[in-house]
């Protein structure tokens, strides 16, 4: 007869996560991204906006009465600019699986837009 091994017993453990900002901590906004990797292997994540460049010139016009018309901005329709608010470097495992959450978050709100869509079309035609 064979001894059956008792299975060894397994301690759970309870952690506690605490979640806290920095004295630092920023908002960024953004357009886009610049993605690359570092000479040891991480994922490098450049976030950035985009706006019209400056403008390279402005034209004003005083009228008779001496009121000054608001500016004709002129912009170089041919430029953008992209303006890096943030680099964030990550292992490529955790890159896994910010782009996984990123993407189910992503799909769960153009879910919840396209529900919102639906139902503001059966509103109107009531």
């Amino acid at each position: 007869m064979t001894k059956k091994s008792a299975k060894p017993s397994v301690k759970k453990i309870k952690q506690k996560i605490i979640h806290t900002q920095s004295s630092d901590h920023q908002y960024h906004y953004a357009h886009g991204a610049l993605v690359g990797t570092s000479p040891r292997m991480d994922i490098v994540i450049q976030l950035y906006k985009e706006k019209n460049p400056l403008p390279s010139s402005w034209t004003r016009e005083i009228d008779e009465e001496g009121n000054v018309t608001e500016p004709g901005i002129q912009h170089n329709k041919e430029e953008i600019e992209r303006i890096f608010s943030a680099t964030i470097f990550m292992n490529p495992g955790t890159a896994y699986s910010m782009g996984k959450l990123l993407t189910e978050k992503a799909e769960y709100i153009r879910d919840q837009l396209e529900k919102m869509t639906i139902e503001e079309a059966k509103k109107e035609n009531e």
